[in-house]
Formats: structure tokens, C-alpha cells, sequence
């Protein structure tokens, strides 16, 4: 793993739990690393009216979209952060670096299987980020298309299949088969869990259990980056907490949290050189998955998940 990830990992800072209902936060802190690399997020830049998201061409390619950053600032869209619009809705299948005054065409998956036609000439931020488990999944199938032919496609079909069996699992019935159609029938459930937690000053990450057990974490290099997203991500977790909810229950041991970052630090990695700026790394061990986004040696983003199979051992 590389020096800067893992000086990354090995200095964050756990704060105070924090629970409301199957979910447990664990805020994280990094006063150690220090970021000086200036950037805003997707939605501040979209908000800004200074990023502008379309289909590559007027025919539009599922697995491609064409990203162009007006600022002065560089942007960063997360792995699992969906756009809607356009011709059908799309989630990206890496975290990406936009710097300043340039544009990138970006790895993206398809949400919405049932709709391919334009309902706008750009799009908008969904206000949404991929559940933690499909995000793993699709993490899974970028590793393995990186390892065969140097792409960051991802598993359409398999993303397609998950969709509709969160569809079949929450009983809810969408005409397009889109993602956003089922977070937003289960808005006033996600708002319960969103209102119960809020980022502390200097709180840089998330880690979250869920029934007990580990289900991820998310770390950015700036605070304020995280502040922006930081309902996003509960609203992500907090889904998977709702599709869990029937599990067993078991008790939260910090133990458990640092045999988690433990295995984090141990897995194999793979390094590449993605759209935008940085370098992309990709983990993988025997029960965990992660990715980061390093750029001039910093890490902006990281992100590791549990294994499905370990969560569902009762």
C-alpha cells in the first residue's frame, strides 16, 4: 500500500459513537495530515453553475459522460455519486480529480435501465450516492476489469440486477427501474436517520456499522469537503441500514472497528492512472474492498467496505 494511504489510516482519529437506531457513526478525525490541495465538490461546483455534466455526444454511450470544470478550482465527484438527466441516470465507478479549467470524459454506470431518451441537455445532481453493498459490488467488477484490460468499467448487468432486488426488497415500483425512484419512496425513513447525525468541526470521515457490524467508511482530505457530502453518504448508508433491518442485531465493539482498519492496511493493491488528475488504487482482501484517490502525493478519498458474505453471518 502506498506510504501516503496508509500514514492516512494509520492517523485517523476515532471519535464518540454515535447511533440512531441499526446505525452506528464513528466521526473521524485527521489532524495529522494536513491537506493543501484546494477543492470543491460536485455539488458546490454544479451549484456554482462552473461544472457542466452531458452525454459524450448527442447519441449518448451508457458507460461514458463528458465532464467540463469552467473554475479556478479543482472538483471531485465520488465513486457511487449519481447524476440524473439527460438520457437515463448514471453513478460513477471511480472517484475523480477534475482539475481546473478542463474536461473529462468519466466511467459512470447506468441507474435507470428502463429510459433512453433525453429529458434534459444536462444533468443535475441526484443528491444521492450508491447504497455501501453495491458499491462494494461495483468496486469488485472495476478491480477485475482494471486487472483484464486496463478499464474502469464496471458490471452493468450486475448494477441492473441489484437495483431491481432493492426494488422487489422495498416494494417499490419505479416505470424506469431507477435507482432514485427508491430512495425517494423511503425519504421520510432516510430523513429520520439523516437528522440524527451532523459533522463535527474538523471531522474529516465516517466509519459505520450497521446490525453490529462494519459496513464502511469514507474519508475526504478537507473537512468542509465532507460537510458537503456528508447527507449524501448517511442517506447511503442509511438505506442499507433499512434493507438490513430485519438482521440480527448484535453489540458494537471498537474491536471490531480496528480489526477493520487492520485488514484495510493489509490488502493487495492495484495502481492506476485514471481520468483527471491522480492516481486511482484499488484493495482488495479476503473479506474487504477499498479504493483512494491520490493526487500530488495526497490522498483526497478513501473508501473501504465490508464483505457482503461477512455481514450476513449471523
Amino acid at each position: 500500500m502506498k506510504e501516503s494511504i496508509t500514514t492516512c489510516l494509520n492517523n485517523l482519529e476515532m471519535g464518540e459513537m454515535q447511533v440512531h437506531e441499526n446505525l452506528v457513526l464513528i466521526p473521524l478525525r485527521n489532524e495529522k495530515n494536513t491537506a493543501s490541495l484546494f477543492y470543491i465538490t460536485m455539488t458546490q461546483a454544479l451549484e456554482e453553475g462552473v461544472l457542466k455534466i452531458t452525454e459524450i455526444n448527442e447519441g449518448g454511450s451508457i458507460p461514458s459522460l463528458k465532464a467540463v470544470n469552467k473554475g479556478q478550482k479543482g472538483v471531485v465527484i465520488l465513486d457511487g455519486e449519481e447524476v440524473t438527466g439527460a438520457k437515463q441516470n448514471r453513478i460513477l465507478n471511480i472517484t475523480v480529480f477534475i482539475p481546473p479549467q478542463s474536461d473529462v470524459i468519466l466511467p459512470v454506470s447506468c441507474t435507470e435501465q428502463g429510459r433512453w431518451s433525453y429529458i434534459s441537455e444536462k444533468f443535475q445532481d441526484s443528491e444521492i450516492i450508491m447504497s455501501p453493498d453495491l458499491r462494494r459490488k461495483k468496486m469488485d467488477s472495476v478491480r477485475q476489469t482494471l486487472l483484464d484490460n486496463e478499464s474502469y468499467a464496471g458490471n452493468q448487468r450486475k448494477i441492473w440486477e441489484e437495483i431491481r432486488h432493492m426494488s422487489e426488497k422495498t416494494g417499490v415500483e419505479s416505470n424506469t427501474d431507477a435507482m432514485k425512484d427508491i430512495y425517494t419512496s423511503r425519504r421520510e425513513n432516510l430523513e429520520k436517520y439523516c437528522h440524527s447525525f451532523s459533522p463535527l468541526p474538523g471531522q474529516k470521515g465516517i466509519l459505520i456499522l450497521i446490525n453490529g457490524r462494519v459496513a464502511g467508511l469514507d474519508y475526504l482530505s478537507r473537512a468542509e469537503a465532507l460537510e458537503k457530502v456528508f447527507k449524501k453518504l448517511i442517506n447511503s448508508y442509511a438505506m442499507e441500514a433499512l434493507l438490513q433491518k430485519d438482521r440480527k442485531k448484535e453489540e458494537t465493539k471498537r474491536e471490531q472497528v480496528e480489526e477493520f482498519l487492520k485488514k484495510a492496511r493489509k490488502t493487495e493493491e492495484k495502481t492506476s492512472q485514471p481520468p483527471g488528475q491522480g492516481d486511482y488504487h484499488v484493495f482488495q482482501g479476503p473479506d474487504i474492498t477499498g479504493s483512494a484517490l491520490v493526487v500530488d502525493d495526497e490522498v483526497i478519498h478513501i473508501s473501504f467496505f465490508e464483505s457482503k458474505d461477512k455481514n450476513n453471518q449471523q
